[in-house]
């Protein structure tokens, strides 16, 4: 009996590390595929990668938002900052669930107002052998108020089409032809718009150059709890999918000056990379575990959603305005570069600027 389990051990090895971690870091959602089914399944490759407890649930966390098919549940998890596993995969759940629920109601919606049109137009048949019937635009008898469509001084007779499907607004084919658009005007405007936008471009080309912008006559400097000891974390081991471009983010993190080489520091805080939606890496630093729970953090009230609500009232031009590598702009005072030291696979580098955590 033991020779036979011997010989069944042999019929089944182990997976070998590297293709398994190969196939996990692979893996995208599948069309159709919910986001209960994605994890799990993401959870079963990943059991034959052999990562240790704290890096897989970073693993699971970085190849499930990097494999997600769905823009708006990426574009909610980029709000948070280094968020965990847990609270991930709550969002995208909560979202899932919300985005059914409202597909449920307005398809439900349709099929009424398509039910109900259908049921009116048997009962206007029915009633207009019955009695004269007045259109409520003309006041014209037997006939009803048509679907009039206004373009400038252009009324047109039209049919409205509803789409179940969540598409971009167009003009189609039969309204174009029926609606008389002034073509030569609008393309003027686009070229005008075009050329106004490359004078702007052209006029404040160190505004909008590629260089990393900087916040003037400000520092960033953090002050420790009394009595605190210095904090030094070990390396975190890096995917090898991921190593390459780690790399080539802290040599142009470097070449840029936003972190310096050093031989040695008193404190060290591990790094965490995120796979951008780009294929780019974000080199988080992981200050939870090292700084964030030792400083004193001053206290400022936030103004609640209300009250920024009715700041805006009576406003007329709003601006949304979206900073890039924003915390790469803040500097940090030199005497608190060191204790945002970081420590990578290729050494320990100070924080010159404000790191994403």
């Amino acid at each position: 009996m033991l020779d036979k389990l011997k010989d069944a051990q042999h019929l089944t090895p182990k997976p070998l590390i590297i293709p398994s971690r190969h196939k996990f870091l692979n893996r995208k959602q599948n069309e159709g595929e919910g986001i209960s089914t994605y994890i799990v399944k993401l959870r079963a490759l990943a059991m034959n990668c052999d990562y240790d407890k704290d890096m897989l649930n970073i693993m699971l966390r970085d190849v499930f938002v990097s494999g997600l098919r769905d823009k708006m549940i990426l574009d909610r998890l980029f709000e948070e900052d280094n968020i965990n596993l847990e609270k991930t995969l709550n969002i995208a759940l909560a979202m899932e669930k919300a985005f059914k629920g409202v597909n449920d109601i307005m398809g439900g919606g349709i099929n009424s107002m398509q039910t109900f049109k259908k049921h009116m137009d048997k009962k206007s048949n029915f009633t207009k052998n019955q009695k004269k019937t007045y259109c409520s635009r003309c006041t014209g008898t037997n006939h009803e108020k048509e679907n009039w469509v206004q373009y400038k001084n252009q009324k047109v007779n039209l049919n409205l089409y509803i789409v179940k499907e969540n598409l971009d607004t167009i003009l189609g084919r039969e309204w174009l032809y029926k609606i008389h658009l002034d073509w030569p005007a609008i393309k003027a405007i686009r070229a005008k718009t075009e050329q106004n936008l490359n004078n702007l471009l052209r006029e404040y080309k160190d505004i909008f150059d590629d260089k990393l912008g900087e916040i003037s006559n400000y520092e960033a400097k953090l002050k420790l709890r009394p009595g605190v000891k210095p904090i030094f974390c070990r390396v975190r081991t890096v995917p090898f999918a991921l190593k390459g471009r780690v790399e080539n983010e802290i040599d142009r993190l470097e070449r840029e000056g936003i972190i310096e080489k050093v031989e040695s520091s008193e404190w060290a805080t591990p790094v965490v990379p995120v796979v951008k939606t780009d294929g780019s890496i974000r080199l988080c630093a992981d200050y939870s575990v090292t700084l964030n729970p030792n400083l004193i953090v001053p206290q400022h009230p936030l103004p609640r959603l209300e009250e920024i609500f009715a700041s805006l009232n009576g406003g007329k031009q709003f601006t949304k305005l979206d900073f890039k590598h924003a915390y790469l702009q803040m500097k940090v005072h030199p005497e608190s570069q060191k204790l945002m030291t970081i420590n990578t696979h290729k050494g320990l580098y100070v924080c010159k600027r404000l790191m994403y955590i």
